[in-house]
């Protein structure tokens, strides 16, 4: 773990090559889709060089967001890249010992959970239920676990110092405990097939009203339409 803030330091000028790619964009459709709105407060978990921070930042117009990076590189270079966002609070921390009075509508994890040791996910989840507001969410972007596995095979050159597979069954022993639960868990597809997960997290005890769905037929020759697609 000691040597983990001194690799994601040098780690940040190859982000800074990169940039925004499609994945940080993914990830922003991502949390609007699943109820993030401009006046959230937003708690970003591993935000390197604030690639996906600036996206947030920018979406949050009357909201705001605070970014946590153990690594000070990536903090230096987040605040010169996003200056101008006064809505953006950037701490150099270690999300395990980091403490606030403040409770987050939504909190990410952006292609971080598997660089952090398995054996931490359960004090992790633990404190992110702890920091959630009512009605919050947890955004999960992640490997596709067994892509992953894949790649520590044939591709191990593209893996960082800690790159391990965070399956399922193991996540759901971390985060059931916590009051949580898995409200939605997707394979998707960016680089290659089925490469990431995106998976969703709500409080176990927030899922207590289930109104109904109004029917709302559609018009005679919509449905006239189909039948008749059907028959041929």
């Amino acid at each position: 773990m000691r040597d983990l803030p001194k690799f994601y330091d040098l780690f940040s000028n190859r982000q800074l090559k990169a940039g925004v790619t499609r994945r940080h964009n993914h990830i922003l459709n991502g949390m609007v889709k699943f109820g993030l709105k401009p006046g959230h407060n937003v708690l970003e978990v591993g935000c390197g060089i604030g690639t996906l921070t600036g996206l947030i930042g920018k979406f949050l117009e009357n909201g705001s967001l605070l970014a946590l990076d153990f690594s000070p590189e990536s903090i230096n270079i987040a605040k010169k890249r996003l200056k101008g966002l006064k809505n953006v609070e950037l701490l150099e921390k270690n999300f395990l010992k980091f403490e606030t009075d403040k409770r987050f509508d939504v909190v990410v994890f952006p292609d971080v959970l598997e660089h952090i040791p398995l054996e931490n996910h359960f004090e992790l989840f633990k404190k992110a239920a702890n920091l959630m507001a009512t009605d919050a969410f947890i955004y999960i972007n992640i490997p596709n676990p067994y892509y992953l596995s894949w790649c520590k095979q044939k591709n191990p050159e593209v893996l960082q110092i800690i790159d391990q597979p965070v399956y399922s069954d193991k996540l759901i022993n971390d985060i059931y405990p916590h009051g949580l639960m898995i409200y939605y868990l997707e394979t998707y597809s960016l680089w290659v097939k089925n490469d990431y997960q995106v998976i969703v997290l709500k409080k176990s005890n927030d899922q207590n009203n289930f109104p109904e769905i109004p029917y709302k037929p559609k018009p005679i020759f919509s449905r006239v339409k189909n039948r008749l697609k059907s028959f041929w």
